[in-house]
């Protein structure tokens, strides 16, 4: 029986660069916390780089289909072999800077199973983010990616009002990774940095657990008008703080005040 990779060797010509990122010779001092998620992953990342749009065509389709077949959510994290720290990748709040910055320093992925890890023997971190710039980077995500089923919307092309009440009125059980509340990660006890001081939280943490500071690699850098508080209203305010008042709560976050000014 043929292999996915030898699949891939006969559909496309990116062949040489994924089977280059699975050798074993890739293996580094940093595991994705769930095998198949390496698979995916690493399609993923060569999706990201590549510049033919057949190759990012395919890639797509194949990222896709592994997704349905496997009926995976998103990884979990990290783990840091060395320091046997975990990085709990918290989505839309600077996991992909981490990410690449922990391959780019610590080595390549292997795979692991989360539930097999002693967790009682391990060091966790996340990064947090007050829930309305989380919630306003997801709905610009939706606009760009067209991600509504993603977002259990049924419509590409939806308000910024809509989308904000779709995701309150789901509960956390039905919300895709990107939107649930963050107060799940608190379980594991982690050390937490902010999204709002990141450079300064995450050099802090370096220092701490690596004797050493490394510099973020930002794969997506924010975007100024995630601070525009012109989209929020009173009642759109009111409905987040009260749909994730959990997070704002555990995490230190207050609820939004807007002038009428900033409302224009």
């Amino acid at each position: 029986m043929e292999s996915w990779k030898d699949k891939l060797e006969e559909k496309s010509p990116l062949s040489s660069r994924l089977s280059k990122s699975y050798s074993e010779e890739d293996v580094g001092e940093t595991e994705v916390l769930a095998s198949p998620h390496f698979i995916l992953m690493k399609i993923k990342n060569t999706f990201y780089n590549s510049t033919l749009d057949s190759e990012r065509s395919f890639l797509s389709n194949t990222y896709r289909k592994l997704r349905t077949i496997l009926k995976l959510r998103n990884y979990i994290g990290f783990r840091l072999k060395r320091y046997n720290i975990i990085f709990l990748k918290n989505l839309r709040a600077a996991g992909d800077s981490i990410q690449l910055t922990i391959n780019k320093n610590f080595g390549g992925f292997t795979g692991d199973s989360f539930s097999l890890i002693d967790k009682e023997t391990c060091n966790f971190f996340m990064v947090c983010r007050n829930p309305y710039t989380k919630l306003l980077s997801n709905y610009y995500h939706y606009l760009e990616t067209s991600s509504s089923k993603m977002y259990k919307i049924k419509d590409n092309n939806i308000s910024f009002e809509e989308f904000i009440k779709t995701q309150c009125h789901l509960d956390d059980e039905e919300r895709n990774d990107h939107t649930k509340l963050q107060y799940r990660f608190l379980k594991y006890n982690p050390s937490i940095i902010r999204f709002e001081n990141l450079k300064e939280d995450w050099k802090e943490f370096c220092m701490k657990n690596f004797g050493k500071h490394f510099p973020l690699e930002h794969k997506h850098k924010s975007k100024k008008f995630l601070d525009d508080k012109s989209l929020w209203t009173e009642e759109l305010i009111d409905l987040v703080y009260k749909s994730y008042k959990i997070d704002f709560d555990n995490f230190g976050y207050n609820k939004m005040e807007i002038s009428k000014n900033e409302t224009q």
